[in-house]
């Protein structure tokens, strides 16, 4: 099975609600209401991407905003993919990485993900992110403090990742 990305359509929202609230991923990424997915995919602020197959079956989505920042520093807001352990989320984002510093011409892309993501850290550190901090305790779910990493990659970043063989 083979899957492209494009452009979401309000159509895929209801697959995106799906994938957010897949259960084991409740830790790792958040989930809205289909109205605000809608809500925040009509802001030309924000642009949303689906890993699609030929049918159209949604196998994962991302979220970038920032779109008409006059600082071209855009934020990966979500990335999750349907099944994981199967390489589609390191392929979403490189499709994502592409998109940002290609066709939208980013100069900065980044992004936060809960401190004890490991599997999702080491994949956007394999793909040239940076590590710029802690954001310490700042998120409250189920009474309890979870502290978020702040990552980075710059366009330069994004370019010299090109030249270098993956290993």
């Amino acid at each position: 099975m083979t899957l492209n990305l494009r452009l979401a359509v309000v159509g895929d929202v209801d697959a995106i609600c799906a994938i957010e609230t897949i259960p084991a991923f409740r830790m790792f990424v958040g989930s809205w209401p289909a109205e605000q997915h809608r809500e925040l995919m009509a802001n030309p602020d924000a642009r949303y991407f689906v890993l699609a197959d030929e049918h159209g079956d949604v196998g994962g989505f991302a979220i970038l905003r920032g779109m008409t920042s006059v600082h071209k520093s855009f934020e990966i807001v979500r990335l999750a993919v349907k099944e994981p352990n199967k390489g589609l989320g390191r392929v979403l984002l490189k499709a994502c990485l592409a998109a940002a510093f290609e066709e939208y011409r980013a100069h900065r892309l980044w992004l936060d993900l809960f401190e004890g993501n490991e599997r999702a850290r080491h994949v956007y550190l394999s793909a040239g992110f940076t590590v710029d901090g802690v954001l310490r305790e700042s998120i409250l779910l189920d009474g309890e403090y979870y502290s978020m990493l702040l990552m980075s990659i710059l366009e330069d970043e994004y370019r010299q990742s090109l030249l270098t063989p993956e290993s």
